[in-house]
């Protein structure tokens, strides 16, 4: 069914190492497809991802520390919000660094964790300058408007010991970074995520069924393609991609938090992109947010013509027995309780009349 006119890219999850790029590889080649795969599961097979590489603007690096940060939290992390705001600020003002200051070859995250080392601070002495602080000094007296200075000095109004403090959540949200497989992975950029609307390309996601270490990758990339699309579709092409694009998502609820996703889903469609899901991914983005399907008071998006169902051409149940009676209600929820459904019988030639929910 994807042997046609657009791009595809595709989360493998439920199959055994990615197998099914490797079963419909050669057929997708004869039609004209390009292939990239991302697998997280063994990166020696992937190709590269390098998130900085996508950073165009302002806005890119807030949006890129954005996803970062919502895909690392951990489960059940809650606390003082003022050190996820004093890591934004830390993490925005370096990555904004990297993007206007520094070579092409170290805009990465492995660049960014060499100035996360060389940030000490001093408890003691308030006017210790730590080589990081030198270059946005040094960056302050060449270009004082400089987005990544201003974000650099509201971090440093933080006293010592809370700087300290600040780093060392830094660094335990970048953990990942710091192994050399990853690091290799996102040294630089393979997937060209820009160009799915482009020209046909079918792109490979590969992640792990039991270990979610490195799902935020693949969340990051979502969230990416979506924005990156999305603007191309408007700046570029008028409104809507040249390549339909498609996303066939397969446990999206595990794979991480999408920024806006509910959002996305709404709009996304005019624009030359679709995401047909499996009926279980409706459920999840519902269970996120409340105790029960029914429960739409507290939730108004979750109502007909809510931001989900609506956002949906169609929604297409199967039904596996007595354990999804919790989706069942979901369905019956969004169908309404008078559906019917009408039947022309190829024999008679007569419509009989069936009750639906």
């Amino acid at each position: 069914k994807i042997i046609c006119d657009f791009s595809v890219f595709y989360l493998d999850e439920t199959l055994p190492k990615g197998s099914i790029g490797v079963e419909c590889g050669e057929a997708l080649l004869k039609h004209g497809y390009k292939l990239k795969f991302f697998n997280t599961i063994n990166f020696s097979k992937s190709m590269r991802y390098n998130p900085m590489a996508y950073i165009h603007s302002e806005k890119d690096v807030l949006k890129l520390v954005t996803a970062l940060m919502t895909n690392t939290k951990g489960e059940g992390q809650g606390g003082d919000p003022f050190w996820d705001k004093a890591e934004r600020l830390l993490l925005v003002s370096l990555i904004a660094y990297l993007h206007y200051e520094a070579p092409v070859e170290e805009q990465n995250f492995a660049t960014l964790l060499e100035m996360l080392n060389t940030m000490q601070v001093s408890e003691d002495d308030e006017t210790y300058q730590n080589p990081v602080d030198l270059l946005f000094e040094d960056l302050g007296k060449k270009k004082p408007k400089s987005f990544a200075v201003r974000q650099y000095k509201l971090y440093k109004l933080a006293a010592g010991k809370t700087a300290k403090s600040i780093l060392i959540s830094c660094g335990a949200r970048l953990a990942p970074f710091d192994i050399q497989e990853v690091r290799d992975a996102t040294m630089y950029d393979e997937l060209e995520l820009d160009k799915l609307g482009d020209r046909k390309t079918v792109l490979f996601l590969i992640m792990s069924d039991t270990d979610s270490t490195f799902n935020f990758l693949i969340s990051m990339i979502y969230t990416q393609l979506f924005n990156l699309l999305c603007d191309k579709a408007d700046d570029v092409y008028g409104g809507k991609l040249p390549i339909h694009v498609r996303c066939l998502i397969d446990e999206c609820a595990n794979i991480g938090q999408i920024p806006q996703l509910e959002k996305l889903v709404a709009t996304i469609r005019s624009e030359g992109r679709d995401l047909p899901w499996k009926e279980r991914i409706i459920f999840r983005l519902v269970s996120e947010t409340n105790d029960s399907p029914s429960a739409t008071d507290k939730h108004p998006w979750l109502s007909p013509p809510g931001i989900i169902p609506g956002g949906l051409m169609c929604i297409l149940w199967f039904s596996c027995g007595a354990q999804d009676a919790q989706y069942e209600l979901f369905c019956a929820h969004v169908s309404g309780f008078d559906s019917r459904q009408s039947i022309l019988s190829r024999k008679t030639g007569r419509i009989s009349k069936n009750s639906g929910l």
